[in-house]
């Protein structure tokens, strides 16, 4: 690999990640406002502008280690109708969000390589196909990862509404209390086992499968 492509790599996945993360943290925003809650919409939050949503340091961590975090919506559920229900509605919007994402993209690689056929896999379409398929995989992880119920990921106010009157409180307390501790030592098992990555893989070839119907 040259150092043009290498350079490339790292600015090809750009558009993907800020386009993702917009339309996730959007999704929040805009679901909570549907359901009664405006607080993030008066804030700016209904938008696909990433400088709205773009937490730089979140943002570097995207690029050097292949995950981050955008600045989070804020919520207020005393304004929901049905809290439990509302916020997890509005938890689900943003992985949501980014799978439509990730099946609109994989339906545009579909037509895309009806069109160029295996020309995908020359250097003459590399900018292309990297930048196409940089929006199934980043935007497939996003769901992915937010899903897990780990504070303060989507995934865990699904998990505790859910199940708030099931598990005991103390559990809730100590993975709030130490959330940070805890998503660390879980992204390090996922990572050590390849449990997440085999995850993603099965999501991006169930994507991919969907673009062929295309073909």
């Amino acid at each position: 690999m040259n150092f043009n492509t290498n350079i490339l790599s790292y600015l090809l996945p750009l558009p993907a990640i800020l386009l993702g993360l917009s339309f996730h943290e959007s999704a929040h925003a805009w679901m909570a406002n549907k359901l009664g809650d405006p607080t993030s919409k008066n804030l700016g939050r209904i938008s696909l502008d990433p400088i709205k949503h773009i937490d730089p340091l979140g943002f570097l961590c995207f690029l050097l280690l292949g995950f981050g975090w955008a600045k989070p919506v804020l919520v207020n559920s005393r304004n929901f109708k049905n809290a439990r229900r509302d916020d997890t509605l509005t938890s689900l919007a943003g992985p949501t969000a980014n799978i439509i994402l990730a099946i609109i993209s994989a339906i545009i690689f579909g037509v895309y390589l009806k069109v160029v056929g295996m020309n995908y896999l020359s250097d003459k379409y590399y900018i292309v196909t990297q930048l196409i398929l940089s929006f199934v995989t980043i935007n497939t992880l996003l769901a992915v990862f937010n899903l897990l119920p780990i504070p303060p990921l989507d995934g865990y106010h699904v998990f505790k509404n859910a199940l708030i009157k099931v598990v005991p409180m103390n559990v809730f307390f100590f993975l709030e209390k130490y959330s940070l501790f805890v998503l660390i030592a879980v992204i390090y098992l996922l990572n050590a086992t390849y449990a997440l990555s085999g995850v993603m893989n099965w999501a991006i070839n169930m994507l991919l499968n969907i673009s062929r119907l295309f073909l």
